[in-house]
């Protein structure tokens, strides 16, 4: 039906063919010259075309050969089923046979197996990226960050943060929590700074500004006792600082230089709902550590007077004026209070007070010792109804103590008798 010169190539890849599954059927020939000598076999080398055109076809099917071997490695991985491949094999083939009579069609399936290749390339990079990572993967990939930071880090080296601290001024001064209890100690050093302020009680040198805030009118106290140099305290409403508290309540000292028989300060002063500023200084240029006593006792809106040591009674007047008493017991009626400053050689001892007689409302008692956080109420006692009758024991040391007087309820109010015993 057809001339023989068309099968004879195809004669030749299927010997071909089977000569790569066989072991080359040519005995010890080279594949190159097995190649040539099925060539002639088939009528190569009859063909009226050159000889170089003849070399070039054995080269094609050489080509043609390795493709082969190729996909059949790739068969014997379980890729035989892939009928991609299939065609392709016989691409060199077409293009040998055709003899340039089809070459359209050649070049069609040609372009078509290259599709079908770059196909199969993106599968394969697609299949890469949809895998889940092994855990060698993520180990390795960890190890790339780890070293590209060490990396980093070497080229780049971080330094911490400088401890940057403003110097201590009215800018920035030490803050003394009202929060924190009745009493603070804090342990200070004037060493190393600057004479700052001039404090209106005593020439000071190197000095320190503090500062704090009631939280209602409250007895405001503080001491250098301990320290062994000459110190300077001053209170003061302003900083800079200016004069001295206006008004100050008799027998506290806003400005303290020697206390006590002592080279040692102690300032104490009633002050309402403020901010305020607390110095401390060396008198004649001194200046080293110490540590500052803070203390502090809320009282009424009521008079506060010293209350002198020894046995005494006080007569008084509470009325609406007098509101807002002590927060440290259940009293809510109006209230007056009386204090009084120890020093560091001051032994305590006990006390009594009482409104059992010449007071005709309900009244509350209050003690506050500061230094011990001592609080201690009295009421309706049952030897004189809604009297008081209080016993207590003062602490030694130095130090600020409040007794205080307030009714029982908002309504509570008038003329009392106040006797009393203290240390």
């Amino acid at each position: 039906m057809y001339p023989s010169r068309h099968w004879a190539p195809t004669c030749a890849v299927i010997v071909l063919a089977g000569a790569c599954s066989s072991g080359n059927s040519q005995g010890g020939l080279n594949p190159a010259d097995a190649a040539r000598a099925d060539a002639s076999e088939a009528g190569w080398v009859g063909d009226s075309r050159t000889a170089d055109t003849a070399d070039a076809k054995v080269d094609r099917v050489i080509d043609g050969m390795d493709t082969a071997g190729a996909r059949d490695v790739a068969g014997e991985r379980g890729d035989t089923g892939d009928t991609r491949d299939a065609p392709a094999l016989d691409v060199p083939a077409l293009r040998d046979t055709t003899g340039g009579d089809s070459s359209d069609e050649v070049g069609d399936a040609a372009d078509a197996a290259d599709s079908r290749d770059a196909a199969d390339r993106q599968d394969s990079a697609r299949d890469t990226r949809d895998a889940p990572a092994t855990p060698d993967a993520v180990a390795a990939k960890d190890a790339n960050k780890d070293a590209s930071k060490d990396t980093a880090a070497e080229v780049m080296p971080v330094d911490a943060a400088p401890d940057v601290r403003l110097p201590n001024s009215c800018l920035n001064p030490i803050e003394i929590s009202m929060h924190d209890g009745p009493h603070v100690d804090l342990a200070l050093t004037t060493t190393g700074e600057s004479h700052k302020f001039d404090l209106p009680c005593a020439t000071g040198g190197s000095d320190l500004v503090m500062t704090f805030s009631p939280l209602k009118q409250e007895l405001v106290y503080a001491d250098t006792f301990g320290a062994s140099w000459n110190t300077i305290l001053h209170i003061s409403k302003s900083c800079p600082p200016g004069p001295t508290i206006t008004n100050p309540t008799v027998g506290l000292d806003a400005c303290s230089d020697d206390a006590c028989n002592t080279s040692q300060s102690q300032a104490a002063a009633l002050l309402p709902n403020y901010r305020y500023y607390l110095y401390l200084s060396g008198a004649n240029g001194e200046s080293g550590d110490v540590t500052l006593h803070f203390q502090h006792a809320p009282v009424g809106d009521g008079p506060s007077s010293p209350l002198a040591a020894g046995t005494g009674s006080i007569s008084g007047i509470t009325s609406v004026d007098d509101g807002n008493p002590p927060d440290v017991c259940e009293a809510s009626g109006p209230s007056n209070s009386f204090w009084w400053v120890t020093c560091p050689d001051y032994l305590g001892g006990a006390l009594t007070a009482s409104t059992c007689t010449g007071t005709t409302f309900a009244t509350y008692l209050m003690l506050q010792s500061p230094r011990t956080a001592l609080v201690s109420c009295a009421n309706d006692t049952d030897s004189c109804g809604r009297q008081s009758l209080m016993n207590a024991t003062i602490p030694p040391g130095a130090g600020l103590n409040v007794l205080s007087i307030a009714g029982g309820d908002p309504n509570a109010l008038g003329a009392y008798l106040l006797t009393y015993t203290r240390p």
